[in-house]
């Protein structure tokens, strides 16, 4: 299992991910008073970051070492707020082929009640890190 928790953004919201090779990961964080919006809830972007990290290392585990991917689309279903507490985040590869990749996720509580889930498609590169210029002119 590869640990990603020394990824810069990541460690700034405080999330530890975890994947496999074989298309799972799982991400935690304990939430802190930054995490919170103006409605004293958890900001919906902290939980978007949440899944669309644990999705997309999902699809990195699961790809051929030295290739990458990068977020061509992203759907979210928000539940129930959440304001204190421990979440987690498991997701899953559903589908990859030779330019794209699907995967899904949800973040649970820790009472076990379902907080989010989403569907992300991926466009897999070539190699990790591309240049914005490799994607238009």
């Amino acid at each position: 299992m590869d640990d990603f928790q020394g990824a810069d953004f990541s460690q700034l919201i405080g999330l530890v991910v975890s994947c496999d090779k074989d298309g799972t990961c799982t991400s935690h964080m304990e939430l802190r008073k930054h995490h919170l919006s103006l409605a004293a809830r958890v900001h919906g972007g902290v939980l978007a970051s949440m899944l669309d990290t644990t999705l997309g290392g999902a699809v990195f585990g699961a790809i051929p070492e030295g290739k990458g991917c990068a977020t061509l689309s992203f759907n979210i279903h928000f539940f129930r707020p959440v304001i204190e507490g421990k979440l987690t985040c498991t997701a899953r590869v559903g589908n990859i082929t030779r330019q794209t990749a699907y995967a899904s996720g949800e973040i649970y509580d820790d009472k076990g009640r379902l907080i989010a889930s989403a569907t992300g498609t991926f466009f897999l590169t070539p190699t990790v890190e591309q240049s914005p210029r490799s994607f238009a002119p």
